[in-house]
């Protein structure tokens, strides 16, 4: 298991990411809880970049990402 500390999107940026209790968020449409929230700006990359730069064949693919399933798909062509 190797810890990866970006999130996974369609195209390289930053988003913020907001921590509330045992989870987190980075929904853009709960901006102004953002403001209240303890938050972080981490990196996206997309998964075809990761897999690319370390060479890796990728045969089935886990995620648990709450309405940003089509964003993150779009980085894993």
């Amino acid at each position: 298991c190797i810890i990866v500390p970006n999130g996974l999107g369609e195209t390289r940026g930053t988003t913020q990411i907001a921590f509330f209790g045992s989870g987190s968020s980075i929904s853009k449409f709960e901006q102004n809880v953002f403001d209240a929230l303890q938050k972080e700006t981490i990196e996206i990359i997309t998964l075809d970049e990761y897999v690319k730069e370390r060479n890796l064949k990728v045969g089935f693919i886990k995620v648990d990402v709450e309405g940003f399933e089509q964003p993150l798909l779009r980085g894993a062509l």
